[in-house]
């Protein structure tokens, strides 16, 4: 239609040969709450842009302009282009896996909302820069598990209110924590593998291990976890646990609790920082 108006209520549109062919122009009114969210995908070199009307709970910048709506936090993660940010624009609760592919590169601004995680987790192989104020809470799995390079900055927290198993981070990957607070009922931070996972400036908190550690990375230049600023405090537990034989390295900070760290088979490394513990070291 060339001119007029075009009403528009349910169902999907397309079209074929590429972006802007779905709809031509500016959508101007949709029903509250509501937004039009646009992908594109090709087949057989076929390249069709298909236009449906979403829920507008969150919402993907390049920038500052807007690219597309979206109604769950999985089907932001799928479709957002790498390099873009994803911002809830409401409080919601999420019971759909959400995945950060390996060849991405996303921000989640969490917004000043509180996103909460039933029973799933927010999975990131790619790149995944968490920040902005709000929460972002899991229960009965981990928050957020972490494979690829995983970096928190801002005031928000994540935090995971089960009693037990699960942690606020789970991190097998790259995780560099330098601001706001991370939170487990049960654990704070879990690490393994080959990798290292860095607090420069976060609290991280936790009423069982405040930061449980099975990496094997053992150097100076790649421990398994390097802590140089923030405060890291388990109130029932040791706070810093070295499980492997990896090495932990502190150049800075404050560790408190019963036991500040405790090392089974690996090593510590102390040059700077506090250690406030009230049954040793």
């Amino acid at each position: 239609q060339v001119g007029g108006t075009f009403n528009f209520y349910d169902g999907v549109i397309k079209g074929q040969s590429g972006a802007g062919t779905s709809i031509v122009g500016t959508v101007t009114a949709t029903p509250t709450g509501y937004g039009v969210r646009k992908t594109i995908q090709t087949v057989d070199s076929v390249t069709t842009e298909t236009a449906i009307l979403v829920q507008k709970n969150y919402a993907e910048y390049n920038g500052s302009t807007l690219v597309n709506y979206y109604s769950t936090l999985a089907s932001a993660t799928t479709y957002v282009t790498s390099g873009n940010t994803i911002k809830p624009l409401v409080s919601r609760t999420e019971t759909i896996e959400s995945t950060i592919a390996t060849s991405k590169t996303v921000t989640l601004d969490l917004n000043g909302k509180n996103v909460t995680l039933n029973g799933v987790t927010l999975k990131n192989n790619g790149a995944l820069t968490i920040k902005g104020t709000g929460t972002l809470t899991g229960s009965g799995a981990n928050t957020v598990t972490n494979t690829g390079t995983l970096t928190k900055t801002g005031t928000s927290t994540i935090k995971n209110t089960s009693t037990a198993t699960y942690s606020a981070i789970n991190n097998t990957g790259t995780a560099t924590i330098s601001a706001g607070t991370i939170n487990g009922e049960y654990r704070g931070i879990e690490t393994s593998g080959t990798k290292t996972l860095t607090i420069s400036g976060a609290t991280v908190t936790a009423k069982n291990f405040a930061i449980y550690s099975e990496g094997t990375a053992n150097t100076i230049a790649v421990p398994a976890v390097k802590i140089t600023a923030g405060t890291i405090e388990s109130t029932e537990a040791v706070s810093v646990y070295n499980n492997a034989n990896g090495l932990v390295y502190v150049t800075g900070g404050t560790i408190s609790g019963t036991v500040g760290i405790d090392d089974v088979e690996g090593s510590i490394s102390v040059t700077s920082g506090t250690i406030n513990a009230t049954n040793g070291v």
